[in-house]
């Protein structure tokens, strides 16, 4: 997904930038225009999120077999938390501990760009809520997102656990979900050190109240925590493919073994995404899309993917003795299971990291002659290592 730079037109704005004098901010007429709350400080602040591309290029995400992701669907939902206080003894804000979020669409009129996201609170319905900053700025806010599962239920504050002053979830399914985890900390103006009602007031007044299309506004930008597998099977070519027709050769089963089969914690602060039991480790199926067995076809040379995404634990965490485990069958001959040892990054690396995604894309050659290569990609489909058997 492309950063989109965002101009917002505010009509009727007759003010002029302000100049900063000897590093501090020059405080400007309030615009008749502008929010009440501008004008009156008793009044409560909302929290809103900037206006911009709500996931960077590195973190596109997938759900199921859908090669688009899930920023562009309305039904994505996160949770998002926001903590306040001194280093190491932050609490939770009294309403955003653990509620749940979507990405809203922008529009032109109402947000100054159109085909970008903004992160906004819904209730059970999916109806626009509003939170706000505590009227005395005594407390700098941070904003935390998190996505640890696929659908329902409804992202509250009962997924989270507080132990004094740290956050986690803990019991994370792992092999079928995408887990991810944002930070949207503050970055310091002009003696406003984080996120409160008068950091957004200064920003506010500075910008020509195009604070949500400004840098400083609080922006949630995922970051993967696992490590993604995805598998292609493809004939090599058209003539291969109708040397395997009538089921001649299928592929019957993939599975991964050696992975990790502990459920997951997140901290919430840190973004470490660690296994709730260590050394347990056996064997994940990789869901298919199918119910009969696997016709490798060549699709002009693209193949097809084999069931959904497998995302695991990286590899830092965990021992890295990963293999590939699948059926082949041909016909009038006992059924062949291979297995391979899985390579990372380089020749000799066996370690999958997180924010990686490896593509191993599976070649089937005759009924002959059966030869299988993987190529293990990174997440901007940079080519790294093939293997070839046969």
């Amino acid at each position: 997904m492309k950063k989109l730079l965002v101009f917002l037109a505010v009509g009727a704005l007759a003010c002029a930038v302000s100049c900063k004098k000897d590093g501090q901010v020059e405080v400007r007429p309030i615009d008749k225009d502008a929010p009440e709350w501008m004008k009156d400080k008793s009044l409560p602040v909302p929290i809103e999120f900037g206006v911009s591309a709500v996931v960077s290029t590195t973190t596109k995400t997938d759900y199921s077999i859908e090669q688009d992701g899930l920023f562009g669907w309305d039904w994505f939902r996160y949770g998002v938390i926001a903590l306040g206080g001194p280093l190491g003894e932050e609490e939770a804000h009294p309403s955003i501990n653990g509620i749940e979020a979507k990405n809203v669409p922008t529009q032109m009129f109402q947000d100054g760009t159109a085909g970008g996201y903004k992160t906004q609170f819904v209730d059970d319905s999916s109806n626009p809520l509003t939170f706000y900053y505590p009227i005395k700025s005594d407390v700098n806010w941070t904003f935390y997102g998190y996505y640890v599962r696929n659908g329902a239920p409804r992202y509250t504050s009962a997924d989270i656990t507080q132990t004094s002053h740290d956050f986690t979830i803990s019991g994370i399914e792992m092999g079928a979900c995408d887990i991810l985890w944002a930070k949207a900390a503050a970055t310091e103006y002009y003696g406003h050190t984080g996120y409160n009602a008068d950091y957004v007031r200064a920003i506010m007044n500075q910008t020509n109240y195009m604070y949500l299309g400004s840098e400083w506004a609080p922006h949630l930008k995922f970051e993967h925590k696992t490590a993604r597998f995805i598998f292609n099977v493809k004939a090599e070519s058209a003539y291969a493919e109708s040397t395997m027709e009538e089921a001649l050769v299928t592929i019957d089963d993939i599975k991964v073994s050696g992975l990790s089969l502990s459920t997951a914690t997140l901290n919430i602060k840190t973004g470490a995404l660690t296994p709730d039991v260590a050394d347990n480790y056996g064997i994940k199926q990789v869901n298919r899309d199918e119910t009969t067995p696997f016709q490798p076809v060549y699709n002009d040379g693209k193949g097809k993917r084999w069931g959904d995404p497998l995302f695991i634990f990286p590899t830092d965490l965990v021992h890295p003795d990963i293999q590939l485990v699948m059926t082949i069958k041909a016909f009038g001959n006992a059924d062949f299971v291979y297995t391979q040892k899985l390579k990372g990054l380089e020749v000799d690396d066996y370690c999958f990291k997180a924010g990686k995604s490896y593509i191993f894309n599976i070649t089937i050659k005759s009924y002959e002659k059966i030869e299988i290569n993987t190529e293990v990609q990174d997440w901007t489909d940079v080519p790294v290592e093939a293997i070839e058997i046969g």
